[in-house]
């Protein structure tokens, strides 16, 4: 367990740099796609479908960037798998160019899918509480049930089990149909958010430490996790801008491509591997030490809570 937490304002941080560098680059590329002045008809639906993409993209990051600043760089590891995992969707659906828009109406129809199941799972007496988009789904249930109908005989699909997502290929697949590296990529990510999304006693030792006879919990920010989360988020995002860049015939590829050299330096920066996680426990203690532990929680200080 380390308790050292990264620079509140990273001014001297080459990996925080990087990422305000790179936030002032994502305002500055959305502003001169806003200049162009696009308009909806006038591209094809997985252009379309990729501003979707981008949009959360941008956002997820945002929210990874801001906790690893705090300090909550394991608790990233969820959101950097679904950044991942909206990467891959988008990557796959650009992997041919002549199924693309395909692809992507097929993305949009499987809304129809998602409405049905969650009236299945919420629309019954054990789920008392309703909302608004509950009751208007349950209202229009005839049309959702047509629809994924549409959708099934649209698509041939025989089985529900090649419903588990919307392209009807597991996650894993697409990634190895878009690009096979991103296979692996995917696998790695995977097994490291499924530590933090899951209750799990593995990599105890980052929240926890022995030492003086005392058993010391802490739930409090540390360093664990900042770096290697920020760097595979910053990675994922600037994939999402060669495809935006590349897409929308944007001038910003001399300043992307600076980025991405700045990028390989900061990602192999020896002095930012200061806490890679091994999901090892360090704890082994004999049963005589342990009568004789005390159980006890790290208190924050003021500035960490």
């Amino acid at each position: 367990m380390t308790n050292s937490l990264p620079e509140q304002d990273g001014k001297d941080d080459p990996l925080f740099n990087l990422d305000r560098r790179i936030k002032s680059f994502a305002r500055d590329l959305l502003n001169e796609f806003n200049a162009n002045k696009i308009k909806l008809t006038a591209i094809p639906s997985h252009k379309r479908i990729f501003v979707f993409f981008l949009t959360r993209a941008i956002k997820t990051y945002s929210a990874i960037s801001h906790l690893s600043k705090d300090g909550y760089g394991q608790d990233t590891a969820t959101l950097l798998r679904s950044l991942l995992e909206n990467l891959i969707s988008a990557k796959y659906i650009l992997s041919d160019f002549l199924s693309a828009d395909e692809k992507a109406v097929r993305f949009v129809a499987y809304k129809w899918i998602i409405f049905k199941r969650y009236v299945a799972h919420f629309g019954n007496e054990s789920h008392p509480i309703k909302d608004s988009l509950l009751n208007e789904l349950s209202s229009n249930m005839p049309m959702i049930q047509k629809k994924v109908e549409e959708f099934k005989s649209k698509y041939r699909i025989q089985s529900d089990k090649a419903l588990i997502t919307w392209s009807g290929r597991s996650i894993r697949d697409m990634a190895k149909m878009a690009k096979p590296s991103l296979e692996e990529e995917y696998d790695l990510t995977f097994r490291t958010s499924s530590r933090f999304s899951h209750p799990s006693i593995i990599g105890d030792h980052e929240y926890l430490d022995c030492k003086d006879d005392q058993l010391i919990f802490s739930p409090f920010p540390s360093d664990i996790g900042v770096q290697t989360n920020l760097k595979l988020a910053l990675r994922y995002l600037l994939d999402f801008f060669d495809l935006f860049v590349a897409l929308f015939d944007l001038k910003a590829k001399t300043e992307l491509n600076n980025l991405r050299e700045v990028f390989k330096i900061v990602e192999h920066d020896d002095a930012s591997q200061a806490e890679p996680s091994s999901g090892k426990s360090n704890l082994k203690l004999t049963s005589t030490q342990k009568e004789n532990i005390i159980i006890k929680f790290q208190t924050p200080s003021p500035d960490q809570y």
